[in-house]
């Protein structure tokens, strides 16, 4: 005979394609992600000596929620019941008065689970996806004065939507460096080619300097260290792509019995190409670069942020603070010192490019 009941509405689902019904629907990563962060405290909560039962809808997304609270609980297989979903709240506790287990979890939709819930309880709190509540069914136990046990909201999905979205960016990059180098191999004459491919690895220096808090420092170290070897080899060849252009700018008057600058620059240039060519195309940087890639594609993050997520004002605040801490340099800068103007430069593009790929907004920055 049941004597405990939770109710579970699944938890944030993707958004219903239009050509395809609402049982087809999934839970979002960042819904997997907030429910398994919570489903530790539920466990908690739930007394049932392992006479326990999971009852699921079978739309996908209350089977994947129940999937794991089945986990949690330690529970298997899940028992698909049909009432869940069809919202037949007299059918759902007809099939429960004659369930044998101690404890039913039962996971279904809104509007049925709250509907269902009133019926034990008519002061029983609104469900947000994810939410899970609990009633006495019997007087077996002390009772309280209603039939509701306790009740845990929903959890917010946002901080795993933000750490989702920093992966995104994070992988993308990576992948974006794998084909800028691929580009420039391509067309190493071209100087904008080896240009984006500088700039794809600024760019994903700058995340991981922004993340830097969140992540595991082994793994920042690794990427770290891995990127630098990738643009190691380009920064002489970049700064002769660059004088190249200015001595051809200055329209220098050419002889034809001696060398001219330009063609002097040049041969240094194709000398210097060759050279980062090689370190380019060599197997340790094929390595550096998979292993890049498959880096990015599983971050490793602090054991605080794989339980609670990253919420968006930690990220809003951090990036405020990147732009604080360089207005404040700048305010300071004396524009005579080469090197700290040139440090500055480079790390204002940092936090433009992080603004950029994390989607910030544009706020006043230092020239």
């Amino acid at each position: 005979m049941v004597e405990l009941l939770v109710l579970v509405r699944h938890g944030a689902a993707e958004v219903c394609p239009e050509d395809s019904g609402d049982v087809s629907r999934g839970l979002t990563m960042a819904g997997r992600r907030s429910l398994k962060a919570m489903m530790p405290h539920v466990r908690s909560l739930i007394d049932a000596d392992g006479d326990v039962v999971i009852w699921s809808s079978p739309a996908v997304s209350a089977r994947q929620t129940a999937t794991i609270v089945a986990h949690m609980l330690g529970i298997k297989p899940v028992e698909i019941r049909q009432s869940l979903y069809s919202q037949d709240v007299g059918a759902f506790f007809h099939e429960l008065s004659s369930a044998e287990a101690r404890v039913v979890v039962a996971v279904g939709h809104n509007p049925f689970v709250e509907q269902a819930a009133r019926c034990l309880d008519g002061n029983a709190p609104r469900f947000d996806e994810g939410a899970a509540a609990a009633f006495w069914l019997t007087g077996r136990r002390v009772a309280v004065q209603s039939g509701l046990v306790w009740f845990v909201q929903g959890p917010s999905t946002a901080p795993w939507e933000a750490l989702g979205r920093v992966e995104r960016s994070l992988f993308s990059m990576a992948r974006h460096v794998e084909t800028c180098l691929r580009t420039f191999l391509d067309d190493p004459d071209d100087p904008e080619t080896l240009h984006r491919y500088r700039v794809a690895i600024r760019t994903m220096r700058s995340l991981l300097a922004f993340i830097r808090p969140y992540q595991r420092s082994r793994q920042a170290h690794l990427l770290a260290d891995d990127l630098h070897e990738l643009m190691r080899p380009t920064s002489r060849l970049r700064e002769l792509d660059i004088l190249c252009e200015q001595v051809e700018a200055l329209e220098v008057e050419r002889s034809v019995t001696e060398p001219t600058l330009l063609s002097y620059c040049q041969e240094l240039r194709a000398v210097e190409r060759r050279r980062a060519l090689k370190m380019l195309r060599s197997k340790e940087t094929r390595q550096d670069v998979r292993r890049i890639v498959r880096e990015s594609e599983n971050v490793r993050w602090k054991r605080a942020r794989r339980h609670t997520g990253l919420p968006p004002e930690h990220l809003r605040a951090r990036l405020d603070g990147m732009r604080m801490h360089l207005v404040g340099v700048e305010d300071a800068l004396d524009l005579s010192d080469a090197v700290a103007t040139h440090a500055l430069r480079k790390d204002v593009k940092g936090v433009r490019y992080v603004a950029s790929e994390l989607g910030g907004p544009s706020r006043r920055r230092p020239r």
